[in-house]
Order: structure tokens, then C-alpha cells, then sequence
């Protein structure tokens, strides 16, 4: 009895099993939306704007409030998302998918693609009736086929269409584009500043190392160490005094007071002698400075890299003193002991480090508001960068309208019902005030030539040949009995309502256009009034209402599946009873 039972209990196991999970069409794929703090601040915007409104921090970086830096966040932050979405569709689309409420369907055995549905092999039925192929509007740029935006397309390409092109001449580019390169000239002139002061600021610490081995020398009485470090000493001093650089002026004084003992002053003419004109440290940050606007900013970059690293710049002038043909230490006790006495007695070497820790505590200081400086100017460039482009994006959206304006003026018919095909046969001619003059009707920014107007108890009807000579059916109709129409209909051939036009705010002009295939699923929703925030919130209204209109939903379960589950669990009920 317990092996049948557990047999029974099995199989309806494996039938719920199938029944859930036999019966998919195929592979279903959900877009799933980015998180705007994880994964858009910080990568697609610059944090700067993320902080200053989120968190109230760097607003004074971007020239912005919280509130409006908010606003400004959120806003790219749709954009964003709209061109992940894209991007999703378009993938999905070029792998074999089914695109629909912003999810993928990949049809799997023995199901396949056909049109946007999973259908099975025997189930195909051939239709030999064919379309003439109608040409439709594509524009020149980065757009969808309404002329908005396609933001992973623009997000690759809209520099190309900006003004930064170094073979614009600098006064002709936009004046974001001025500003931005503005900014970047102060940031290189700061850049060259800070290389100087790293330069500086080694060269000092090593001639302070050196100074210290010189005064060791002097109290350890070791003549070697003692000229070694002094002829050192002094070639990087007078190195960085021939220069033009004064770094060194700290420790002129110690070497001059030298210069009492014959035998130091003829060494350091010597020093002096053999110090090269091209020293290490002839580096001409003016090369840099300045150049921005004329040789562009990635050639002022790449000069500024080619100056080096400033810390062996600074290196390589006591590597010279090393390789350089320097004094013998050829000198005797009581010129030594003069030496201690000026050097150490009278506290020349102590006053010269003090002198050059004070000097580098400037620099230090210096390059420290440099670098905040930089920070500042860099989040201004990122500002007038992102100005920039949302100016080539009105350009282009601009642009695009054009082009469609003129492409529509070529055209003998509505692009609006080229698209959609929209027909109905005129079989029945009764009723009909016959009009057979060519008028116009004008919906928003669409107008259409009709032949044929009918008036009907509640509607008026429009007939329109299109070019493939069929015709053409709009209804309108005044829903609030104000003698002013605000709802119109397109209806096909078969009656299926194919579009539905609105006037929701009374004002007597379309506003809102909501396109519908067979099955009724909205398919395109025009509105162009709306702001980004109303959109989606529309988006996602239109989501809901597709779930409601959809009789072929992939992911849905069918109704039968729950008799099937219930009756089963019905039986479970009732073997348990009869045991």
C-alpha cells in the first residue's frame, strides 16, 4: 500500500512538473533596470553631481543647488536608461529574440520565430499575399526611427558632432566648448607649476642629505667625506644658480664663506668650470603653459608628459655631480679647523638647513592649493563638457526634425499611415457626402489629403487612398458633446482599431497618439508634451495595460494549468480520505 502511494504520488509530481514546465515556449529574458547611486554615478555621470545631490556635497564644484543638481541627475539618468533599454531591444532583436515589455523571448525547440511570436513547425501557415515594400523615414545620426535620441549610439558618437575638433579654429567653437578649453588652460599652467615645485623640492631634500654628510664629515674630521660631499655640494648649488633656478641660494653662503682657504677657492672655480650648459634642469615648461587653445589638449598633454618625472629630473643633477671631474681633497688640518669654525662654530650650516626646510614647506603649501585648485577646474571641465553635449543634443534633435519635415514634404502620403498600414474596403457608399475634391485634415503635426467624407450620427468618417490603393479610414468623434472633436480612430480593413488619437487637455489640437497591433497591444505611445518623469510613469502604465491586453503572453501560466492543479489536488484529498 505504501509503494502505491509513493508510485501515486510521483506521478502526479512529474505531471505538475510537466504541465508547468513542458509547455514553455522558450527562454524569457527581463531588462532589469540599473541602479542609479551603483551604477551610473561615478561611471556615466561624474560623482561630483552624484554628491551635490545626494549627499549636498561639491555643489559649489558644478555651480549647482542639490535640488537642481537632483533634477539634473535623475534627468541623464532616464536618458541613461532608455539607451540601456535600447541596447537591450537591439540585442535581443539581433540574437533571434522577441522583443515586448522590456523583455526578451528566445523561441526553443519545437517552437521558432515567426513575426513576434513562438510558434510551432506544423502550425506555419504560408502566406503567399504580398506588400509592396513602403520606404520610411531613416535619419542621418544617432537616432530611432521618431528622431529621438539613441542614447548608447549618441553616447559613443556625439563628440564627432561637438566643436572638439582642434581643426576649429578656437574663436569659431561653441562657447561651452571655449570655456571647457579655458578651464584646461588653467589646469596646465597648475600641472607645470606642480612639476617645478616636485623638482625643486627633491633637489633641496638631497642637498640637505649632502649638507648633513658635509657637517658629519666636519665633526668626524674625515677630510675624504668632508671635500666629497663639500664639491658635491657645491656643483649642485652653483648647477641650479647657472640654471636660473635659485634653488641652491641657501648654501651660496656656506660656500662662499669657504672661500677665505686658497684651496677651496680655486676648487670651486673649478666646480664652476666644469658645470655644463645644458644643465639637467633646463626643462621649459612654457612649452606647456598656454597651449591648450592653439595646439589643442591632447597635444598639451602629451608635452607635459614628455617633461619627465620631476623627481629624477632633480636625480639626475646629483648623478651629474658624481660623473663630473671634481677637486682632489687635497687639504690640510688647519684649513679643516677653519672650516668647522665657519661652518659649525658660527652655525652657517644649521642656518642654511633651516633656510631650505623653510623654503620646501612653501613649496609644499604651494602645491598642496594647486592641487585642490585642480580639482576644482576639472569638475568646471566636466560641467562645460556635459553642457556641450546636451547642446549637440538639442542640435541634432533639431536636426532630425528637419530632415524629416523635408523627406515628409517628398511624400504623396502621411509617413504616419505609411507605417502603420492602416485600409478599409469601401464596399458600402450609402450615406456618403460625397466630397470629391481633395481637403485636408490636420492631426498635431501630421496632414492628410482625403477624398471622402462621411458623416454618421456620432462620428465623422475620412477616407484616404494611400499608394497602394487602399483605403484609408479615420473616425472622429466629440466625446463630451462641446461641438469640438477630441478623440479620432484608425480602423484596418478587417476592423481591427489600429490607432487611437486623443485631445486630453480640451484645447481643441491631438495630443497624445497610441498605436495598437493586431492582438491590441500597444505598440508606440506619442506624447510629446511629457517630461521624462510623466513618461515613465506612462512606460509603465503602458506595461500593465499590455499584460491585461495580451492573449498569448509567454511567460503567463494558462488557466487549464490550475484545473489540472486543483483537480490533482482534489485526488491527493481524496485518497487521503479513502486511506
Amino acid at each position: 500500500m505504501k509503494t502505491k502511494k509513493t508510485l501515486f504520488l510521483a506521478s502526479l509530481m512529474i505531471v505538475a512538473v510537466f504541465l508547468l514546465t513542458g509547455c514553455s515556449k522558450g527562454r524569457v529574458e527581463k531588462f532589469q533596470k540599473p541602479d542609479i547611486k551603483d551604477d551610473f554615478c561615478g561611471i556615466s555621470m561624474p560623482y561630483q553631481y552624484c554628491k551635490c545631490a545626494f549627499h549636498n556635497e561639491y555643489c559649489e564644484d558644478v555651480s549647482l543647488s542639490s535640488s537642481a543638481a537632483n533634477s539634473y541627475v535623475r534627468e541623464e539618468y532616464d536618458k541613461w536608461v532608455k539607451g540601456q533599454l535600447e541596447t537591450f531591444e537591439t540585442t535581443c532583436n539581433s540574437g533571434g529574440g522577441i522583443y515586448s515589455n522590456k523583455k526578451c523571448t528566445y523561441c526553443e525547440d519545437p517552437y521558432y520565430k515567426e513575426g513576434n511570436k513562438c510558434v510551432k513547425a506544423e502550425d506555419k501557415e504560408n502566406d503567399d499575399d504580398s506588400s509592396d515594400q513602403e520606404t520610411s523615414f531613416v535619419a542621418d545620426g544617432p537616432f530611432n526611427s521618431d528622431c529621438s535620441i539613441n542614447e548608447s549610439s549618441f553616447e559613443n558618437e556625439w563628440k564627432k558632432y561637438s566643436d572638439f575638433d582642434d581643426n576649429i579654429d578656437f574663436n569659431a567653437r561653441s562657447w561651452e566648448v571655449q570655456q571647457n578649453l579655458n578651464t584646461y588652460e588653467q589646469i596646465m599652467e597648475l600641472k607645470a607649476q606642480n612639476f617645478v615645485l616636485q623638482r625643486d623640492m627633491e633637489i633641496d631634500r638631497q642637498l640637505r642629505l649632502t649638507m648633513r654628510e658635509y657637517k658629519a664629515a666636519l665633526v668626524q674630521n674625515i677630510k675624504t667625506n668632508l671635500l666629497k660631499s663639500f664639491w658635491r655640494l657645491s656643483y649642485v648649488t652653483y648647477s641650479t644658480i647657472k640654471s636660473g633656478k635659485g634653488i641652491g641660494e641657501s648654501y651660496s653662503k656656506v660656500l662662499t664663506s669657504g672661500k677665505t682657504l686658497e684651496v677651496i677657492s680655486q676648487g670651486l672655480k673649478v666646480v664652476q668650470g666644469v658645470i655644463p650648459a645644458d644643465s639637467s634642469l633646463a626643462v621649459d615648461t612654457s612649452t606647456v603653459s598656454g597651449k591648450v587653445k592653439s595646439i589643442g589638449l591632447n597635444a598639451a598633454l602629451e608635452t607635459l608628459d614628455s617633461m619627465g618625472d620631476p623627481v629624477k629630473v632633480a636625480t639626475q643633477v646629483f648623478n651629474d655631480a658624481s660623473n663630473a671631474a671634481l677637486p682632489s681633497a687635497d687639504i690640510t688640518p688647519e684649513e679643516i679647523e677653519i672650516l668647522r669654525t665657519q661652518h659649525l662654530s658660527n652655525q652657517a650650516i644649521d642656518q642654511a638647513l633651516k633656510a631650505s626646510y623653510k623654503a620646501n614647506a612653501e613649496r609644499r603649501k604651494q602645491l598642496l592649493a594647486n592641487e585642490n585648485q585642480i580639482k576644482l577646474l576639472e569638475a568646471q571641465a566636466a560641467s562645460w563638457q556635459y553642457k556641450e553635449k546636451s547642446r549637440v543634443r538639442a542640435m541634432l534633435e533639431s536636426d532630425c526634425q528637419r530632415q524629416r519635415d523635408d523627406w515628409e514634404d517628398k511624400q504623396s502620403s502621411s509617413l504616419f499611415f505609411i507605417n502603420t498600414a492602416f485600409a478599409q474596403e469601401n464596399d458600402d457608399q450609402q450615406n456618403i457626402q460625397a466630397d470629391m475634391e481633395v481637403d485636408t485634415l490636420q492631426l498635431g503635426d501630421y496632414t492628410f489629403d482625403y477624398d471622402e467624407k462621411e458623416t454618421n450620427e456620432d462620428s465623422i468618417d475620412y477616407y484616404i487612398t494611400n499608394e497602394s490603393n487602399k483605403i484609408l479610414v479615420l473616425s472622429s468623434y466629440d466625446t463630451d458633446d462641446n461641438d469640438t472633436d477630441d478623440m479620432w480612430l484608425v480602423f484596418s480593413d478587417d476592423l481591427y482599431i489600429t490607432m487611437e488619437v486623443y485631445d486630453t487637455d480640451n484645447d481643441g489640437e491631438p495630443d497624445t497618439f497610441v498605436e495598437l497591433d493586431k492582438d491590441e497591444q500597444v505598440t508606440n505611445l506619442i506624447q510629446p508634451e511629457l517630461s521624462i518623469p510623466e513618461y515613465q510613469a506612462e512606460s509603465d502604465l503602458l506595461d500593465s495595460e499590455n499584460s491585461d491586453y495580451s492573449n498569448d503572453d509567454e511567460s503567463s501560466i494558462p488557466i487549464w494549468v490550475y484545473i489540472v492543479l486543483i483537480v490533482i489536488l482534489g485526488g491527493l484529498i481524496l485518497f487521503k480520505k479513502r486511506k
